[in-house]
């Protein structure tokens, strides 16, 4: 089992699925480069193709054999990007609150109206000028430090998680420690500002793999009832080896709700006949 995270966040937060699932399988997580406590090499182009060569590589070379993918927003996309263009061999998906791109220039690629992109495209340029020129580097500065103030953290945190009590100082610290790292401003300029990624739905007809979508009904970043959502809601109603669960938390349900979570990918596991299975 490989587990892979979202942005801003470190294979950290799966702190209650690695001992949980350690106890009866090879399992393994990966910081992808740039985020985590991984290098953060400013002169990379960060994007969603790099991180999945990055886990395709990862699952050849480490883990060595068949292994499932779990990955949470960009790293679920990432897990099925290498599923699709790779010969890695991922033999299952978990899927939790996947996210249709490595940034908000997703929303050129899902199915709103063409009124609302026509908005939505002059604002993007705008924020990737701002990300990008040295003549206002200091106001993308000033940006990236609100962003990783211990304020604004708490604050993100609390809006994304349905169980509150889940937000204490452990998970705070996770998200910090990371962006004060060096170079760590310059690798969120690149993200913010790089390719979004090639849309879900464009690359999950070439994934043909068992496939669990754990979502969480309250996700304010990306909602069950937004595009994402509702395609891998009719996924599940059209393949036999794609399962869909929704459940009350946020956009990290293995953080929000682990138990739920841990339970479902268990359940998930001893039905799957691909999975690595538990000794008896």
């Amino acid at each position: 089992m490989v587990f892979v995270h979202g942005f801003g966040a470190s294979l950290e937060q799966y702190r209650e699925q690695l001992p949980f699932f350690l106890e009866h399988h090879d399992t393994f997580a990966v910081d992808l480069l740039g985020l985590g406590m991984s290098d953060k090499p400013p002169d990379v182009t960060y994007s969603i193709d790099l991180w999945s060569d990055q886990l395709a590589d990862f699952v050849t070379s480490i883990v060595g054999g068949p292994a499932i993918v779990i990955g949470n927003s960009i790293g679920s996309l990432c897990s099925i990007t290498a599923a699709a263009r790779s010969t890695a061999p991922i033999e299952g998906l978990v899927l939790l609150n996947c996210a249709g791109g490595m940034n908000s220039k997703l929303l050129l690629e899902e199915d709103w109206t063409p009124l609302l992109k026509l908005v939505i495209r002059p604002v993007l340029s705008l924020f990737d000028f701002v990300l990008t020129s040295p003549s206002t580097r200091e106001l993308a500065r000033s940006f990236f430090e609100n962003t990783r103030s211990r304020e604004n953290v708490n604050r993100t945190l609390q809006t994304v998680y349905l169980n509150q009590d889940r937000v204490d100082d452990e998970l705070v610290e996770q998200i910090l420690r990371p962006a004060k790292q060096d170079t760590a401003f310059d690798v969120f300029c690149k993200i913010l500002s790089g390719p979004p990624g090639t849309y879900p739905a464009a690359l999950l007809p070439a994934v043909q793999v068992p496939i669990l979508v754990i979502w969480g009904s309250e996700d304010p970043w990306t909602p069950i009832k937004g595009p994402l959502g509702k395609y891998m809601v009719e996924l599940a109603q059209q393949r036999g080896d794609v399962q869909m669960n929704v459940i009350p938390c946020g956009h990290c349900p293995h953080d929000d709700a682990p138990d739920e979570v841990n339970a479902l990918i268990s359940t998930w596991l001893k039905g799957n006949p691909k999975s690595p299975q538990s000794p008896p």
